[in-house]
């Protein structure tokens, strides 16, 4: 059944990362304006939270997995620009050997077989990577790192944080983070200014982003189950 749910998380992640190429291309001006809406959809999942169990320390380290998850996309969105959907995704499979090795100090270890399954996805991304040094910047080098990186650490906090609750209690302080996380860029007037400005020429296509959003959370679900 795990197996099942893995099938379907990578299908939805896969429509999920294909529209925001498109988006990125086509509808937004700034790969801020990707956190801003995603920030504003991820209000939704307030409504279904379950905030009878939560307390500070839940509070504070989902907020924390929020945060870095909205880093971690923030990168990716730069990096989108420059980058194929497909290679980009290929790069972001690299996160299991990051959390792999952040969870040593934890006293949690893995198979040798699945370490062998995560040494042959790092040498897979080593030679994308290799292939494709010579076209792109070394400002999306760092964008493309920064997306795993974050990536790899809102995993681990999630998982650490899905220990000890349930996936309902988390899910209310997870999406506060990501709200949090999502709006900071309207901190800035720039960015204010730019996304209200194309915010007039998006407005009618909202729902595709409704859409989107619902496809992330669907997405996270199979994933933890």
């Amino acid at each position: 059944m795990w197996f099942l749910f893995a099938f379907i998380a990578a299908v939805l992640w896969s429509v999920v990362s294909t529209f925001d190429k498109f988006s990125i291309h086509s509808l937004l001006t700034r790969a801020s304006q990707g956190l801003i809406i995603s920030g504003m959809f991820s209000g939704i999942g307030l409504c279904f939270a379950d905030w009878g169990n939560v307390d500070s320390n839940l509070v504070l380290w989902s907020i924390v997995a929020g945060l870095l998850l909205q880093f971690s996309q923030f990168c990716y969105f730069k990096a989108l620009k420059d980058e194929e959907v497909g290679d980009l995704t290929a790069f972001g499979s690299a996160y299991p050997l990051l959390v792999a090795l952040l969870t040593i100090p934890l006293g949690k270890y893995l198979t040798l077989y699945q370490w062998l399954g995560i040494l042959l996805v790092a040498i897979g991304v080593i030679v994308l990577r290799w292939k494709r040094a010579q076209s792109n910047s070394n400002n999306t080098f760092f964008h493309i790192l920064g997306y795993v990186v974050g990536l790899a650490l809102s995993s681990l906090v999630v998982s650490e944080v899905l220990d000890a609750y349930d996936f309902f209690s988390a899910l209310g302080p997870y999406c506060l983070g990501l709200i949090v996380g999502g709006l900071l860029p309207l901190m800035f007037t720039s960015e204010r200014r730019e996304f209200f400005r194309v915010f007039n020429t998006i407005k009618p296509k909202l729902w595709l982003f409704g859409w989107i959003e619902l496809l992330n959370v669907l997405a996270v679900a199979c994933e933890v189950y």
